[in-house]
């Protein structure tokens, strides 16, 4: 739920960045093995306790398959953000 919150900035960045000639790939970094297999493949993963999860939290595996974003996994400890 929180990647999906932020995907309007993170989409906003790369749009104006590659607005100014700037390609790079965008890349997600988590922690959450459990979270990373929702959103590679969207309900299909989920289980019946998932069923809350609104249609909008898999916003973020459309742009998955739309090749807009790449989830990569990043150990805790590694992040520097978190």
């Amino acid at each position: 739920i929180a990647v999906n919150d932020k995907m309007d900035q993170i989409l906003w960045t790369k749009y104006f960045l590659e607005a100014r000639g700037y390609n790079a790939p965008t890349v997600l970094m988590q922690d959450n093995e459990s979270t990373m297999l929702l959103e590679r493949h969207g309900r299909s993963s989920s289980s019946k306790r998932m069923r809350h999860i609104n249609i909008r939290y898999f916003f973020v595996t459309d742009c998955m398959n739309r090749e807009e974003l790449t989830v990569e996994y990043c150990p805790t400890d590694d992040m520097l953000e978190d």
